[in-house]
């Protein structure tokens, strides 16, 4: 084979090369909304500001199929977050673990509740669920798990 053809032939599969790992990047960037794996997403309508005490229980840690909400007395992670008014915040590394989680939310006599699961992704890494927290202006709460996958 000439010299010329193999030089276009490993220019080809270079550029074949990175353009898979571009298109690649852009797919992991897309599936990979969430930026805070096991963390949450903290967002107060309200102009006042809100503590948020958020709880939850690894399913599997009490007995019976799926865990009961709310959550009773068993916790596997709890903490409280206080959130400025009209503001959007970050708790990262909320989730201790990879598993399936029940979600308690309370703000004031408000508590919303919801589930996400956390699992291992390819990279090695933490993949989740989205989870939100939104005290609505009319002080409801609000716990919602967007999919990333």
């Amino acid at each position: 084979m000439p010299e010329g053809a193999k030089r276009n032939r490993r220019e080809l599969l270079g550029a074949a090369a990175v353009g898979s790992v571009a298109a690649l990047a852009g797919c992991g960037r897309s599936l990979r909304a969430n930026r805070v794996p096991g963390g949450i997403r903290f967002v107060n309508e309200r102009p006042g500001p809100v503590r948020v005490r958020v709880r939850a229980l690894l399913e599997g840690q009490t007995p019976g199929e799926r865990a009961a909400t709310p959550l009773g007395d068993t916790v596997t992670v709890e903490g409280a977050f206080p959130i400025p008014g009209d503001a959007t915040r970050v708790s990262q590394s909320f989730f201790p673990q990879r598993g399936s989680y029940v979600v308690e939310a309370r703000a004031g006599d408000r508590v919303g509740t919801g589930r996400i699961r956390l699992y291992r992704t390819v990279g090695g890494g933490v993949g989740a669920d989205t989870l939100t927290v939104r005290v609505t202006l009319d002080g409801e709460v609000e716990v919602s798990v967007s999919d990333v996958d």
